[in-house]
């Protein structure tokens, strides 16, 4: 489906599974043998970044779980572990319910690294619709458990009021 409800690449009917969806969807992208739509041809030691977009009818609820399922699907059917994750509604269309994943294959030449490009993509920027990214460490490892947990003094209406304090590793978000 385009940013404007165009049609698509094919109609399904009935709705597939949201982990069939996206196994077709990333073998459009992936399968090389395919001249029409095969656009990523990579080596198995080249550095990707994922985005997936919320065409705007997408709840955030139901982005994290084609995010995850994506990222899932990536690295046990593919090999390819992304560098970066951008997840949001970048690019809507009245609310249409659908999402689009896109892979950036990262140049690895002499001139330019994937380090230059990731740099720049996890830059600060004011602009209203790029959100940050998250770097791969946020999906392959496991936050720590809170370091501590205590209730402080009472409220005006006598409820606890329960502070805790995570150390969490940083994100680069914006």
């Amino acid at each position: 489906m385009g940013i404007h409800n165009e049609p698509g690449y094919k109609r399904v009917s009935p709705i597939p599974s949201h982990t069939t969806l996206i196994s077709e969807l990333l073998s459009l992208i992936l399968d090389t043998s395919d001249k029409d739509r095969g656009f990523l041809p990579r080596k198995p030691d080249d550095s990707v970044v994922l985005l997936v977009n919320n065409l705007g009818g997408v709840s955030n609820l139901e982005l994290n779980v084609l995010v995850g399922e994506t990222v899932r699907q990536l690295g046990e059917n593919h090999g390819i572990v992304p560098a970066r994750v951008f997840a949001g509604a970048f690019m809507t269309s009245l609310n249409a319910p659908g999402f689009s994943i896109t892979l950036l294959a990262l140049p690895s030449d002499a001139e330019t690294t994937p380090e230059m490009v990731l740099g720049l993509l996890d830059a600060y920027t004011s602009a209203v619709g790029w959100s940050g990214s998250l770097n791969s460490s946020a999906w392959t490892s496991t936050p720590p458990p809170p370091t501590s947990l205590s209730v402080a003094s009472a409220t005006n209406d006598n409820l606890p009021v329960i502070t805790s304090k995570f150390n969490l590793p940083s994100y680069s978000t914006y």
